[in-house]
């Protein structure tokens, strides 16, 4: 049961985290992409797509560790049916 609390704290600790960095990187994407839409120079193009890009690649990795945590859960809670 402490393992599963403890999981259960670390899974909703990454969660509410997740959300503000997914809100932050929205409005930072939004600024991007309206800075990609308004110039001409192609090297400010390149950076801000690079940016966009690295912004979804950190997002999708911390989805991943969640969804490992929540796979992590579910394995401690099925092993803990099976001893009960």
């Amino acid at each position: 049961m402490k393992e599963l609390r403890k999981l259960e704290r670390k899974e909703k600790s990454k969660h509410k985290y997740l959300e503000l960095l997914m809100l932050e990187a929205n409005i930072e994407v939004s600024q991007l992409k309206y800075r990609l839409h308004k110039t001409r120079s192609q090297a400010v193009k390149m950076a801000c797509q690079a940016r966009i890009n690295a912004l979804e690649i950190t997002l999708q990795e911390l989805q991943d560790e969640i969804n490992n945590i929540k796979k992590e859960k579910t394995r401690i809670a099925r092993s803990m049916v099976a001893v009960v």
